[in-house]
């Protein structure tokens, strides 16, 4: 549009400078009044020297207008005077052939003929470029920034959700990780898996360093169950997506139809002499479908031959990965039947090569129903550190590797003591917030804790190295357990020891000999 409005002003100009004799030798026009008058006073020149019969065509028009009211004849001169005046006005007079209405000129007719063709083509022109710059390329322009916004929200919302989904995934990765490394460890039940393998899970381990089976388990648990609920919250938020880009295309093409439609009948109008041209591009305007099964079957084809793309290229880097992989396990010195253990599945994750194939049916229970978890109950637990302490609600874990994990209970949760020890694991799980559209367009950034924030213990005693006592000052339902703790740095130098206390307050005496029996048990 914008290269048919920069032609249709040159033509324009050309044709109405050629209908006021405007033209240099060249046949350029000439825009600046004060050449303009230069020239026509040239030319007026040159005609009279050739006699009556040698006037250009003006000349010969003028005389015959005769004069005007005061009696004076108005000259060639003043005439191309004042139109030189009027033309460059804002808005533009028609030209000196349009205000010679007698019909009673009969000298060198053609080329009047012609000046007032051009003179009528200039106007069609002037006309034309008006509609284009003040329409139809307005239009044009707003309906692509309009779009340019649209498109903008919904990547960066798409972004956005990815995003989160790949960090719920690499947590899960991380998890499974820190989660085999422990229990290759621990039973040594596969000789084959890669040892030493890197722990990123930030719950890999306690706060005090260590490190119990049923916290990682858990960990991994949770990172599957946070994957699975935001899988599900995101799938809702990319139907709404792939949606609004199905409306969104629908309303582009609609407008940009009816756009182009309006543009080329005008241009039609202008180029009614070569209908040839511009019918079949209206009517390929008017045969496309704007229909919303037509669009979405246009999408959902360039979706499915998108993602088949992305999947070739992902075949193709697995397919190389897997070749340097055979060529580094040619030349590593390793037993046969560790090379035959490492050539399975590439992707599955360590200890998964032998692995057998997950039931359908099978359903990730509560990281509370472990085999590994001895009880767990909400209390309140109370520090000896500091002068003033005070009793929290906590939710404490006794496992079978012989440790006692406390984890605090979020502020504002509705969690007491007594609570269901499952309502109080649940309290420590953030709920799963997704990007919305809403959030984009008001410019809020997801930020907060992490989702596995407080399922990291903020205190763990090992029970193999703590006493367990009663104090009946404090109350039947209070117990106190007391660690000792290796020493560190110098004092480790000369055998120096430190303990920790913790008192527990529970609820019931029936709760206070159930946990005792089981802390005897993880003794």
């Amino acid at each position: 549009m914008r290269a048919g409005l920069v032609a249709g002003v040159a033509y324009h100009q050309v044709l109405h400078a050629a209908a006021e004799d405007r033209l240099d030798s060249a046949g350029k026009p000439v825009l600046d009044p004060g050449k303009v008058r230069k020239l026509k006073d040239e030319r007026r020149k040159k005609y009279s020297r050739l006699g009556s019969g040698g006037k250009s065509p003006f000349a010969l028009l003028q005389d015959k207008l005769g004069k005007d009211k005061e009696g004076k004849v108005e000259t060639v001169s003043d005439i191309a005077e004042a139109d030189s005046k009027e033309k460059f006005a804002a808005d533009e007079s028609p030209s000196l052939l349009s205000r010679t209405s007698s019909g009673d000129v009969d000298v060198n007719s053609m080329v009047q003929s012609m000046l007032e063709s051009q003179g009528a083509m200039a106007d069609r022109f002037h006309e034309n470029i008006t509609f284009v710059r003040e329409v139809s390329l307005k239009k044009l322009t707003q309906l692509k920034q309009e779009l340019e916004s649209e498109i903008y929200i919904i990547t960066m919302l798409g972004d956005a959700i990815v995003e989160e989904l790949e960090r719920a995934e690499q947590d899960v990765q991380d998890a499974w990780s820190a989660y085999y490394t422990m229990t290759h460890r621990t039973f040594d039940t596969c000789t084959n898996s890669t040892p030493n393998r890197k722990k990123t899970f930030p719950g890999s381990f306690t706060p005090d360093g260590i490190a119990d089976i049923w916290v990682v388990e858990m960990h991994y648990r949770m990172s599957v169950a946070y994957l699975t609920t935001t899988w599900e919250q995101s799938s809702t938020e990319l139907s709404k997506l792939f949606q609004s880009m199905k409306e969104v295309e629908c309303n582009r093409r609609f407008r940009l139809r009816e756009l182009l439609l309006v543009h080329m009948q005008r241009q039609e109008r202008l180029w009614c002499s070569i209908p040839a041209l511009i019918s079949p591009v209206v009517k390929d305007l008017m045969d496309r479908p704007t229909d919303i099964p037509t669009v979405e079957r246009e999408v959902q084809n360039h979706i499915r031959s998108r993602a088949g793309e992305i999947k070739r290229e992902k075949d193709n880097s697995d397919a190389k990965e897997e070749l340097i992989e055979q060529e580094k396990r040619k030349t590593s010195v390793v037993t046969n039947k560790s090379k035959t253990s490492k050539a399975g599945k590439k992707n599955a994750g360590p200890g998964l090569s032998c692995a057998e194939e997950l039931d359908p049916n099978y359903e990730l229970v509560s990281p509370l129903m472990s085999d590994l978890l001895l009880k767990a109950d909400v209390v309140e637990r109370k520090s000896d550190k500091g002068v003033i302490a005070l009793w929290k609600t906590t939710l404490v874990i006794a496992t079978s590797d012989s440790f006692l994990h406390f984890f605090d209970i979020p502020q504002g949760s509705a969690v007491r003591p007594g609570s269901a020890a499952e309502v109080a694991f649940q309290a420590l799980v953030p709920p799963i917030a997704v990007p919305t559209e809403d959030m984009i367009k008001n410019g809020k950034v997801m930020c907060g804790k992490s989702w596995f924030e407080y399922l990291i213990p903020a205190e763990s005693i090992n029970l193999k190295r703590s006493t367990i006592s009663l104090n009946e000052t404090k109350g039947d339902s209070i117990f106190e357990v007391t660690e000792t703790v290796e020493s560190h740095g110098a004092a480790k130098i000369f055998n120096m020891t430190s303990t920790r206390k913790f008192s527990v307050r529970l609820f019931s005496n029936h709760e206070m000999v159930s946990w005792l029996l089981a802390l005897g048990m993880a003794t």
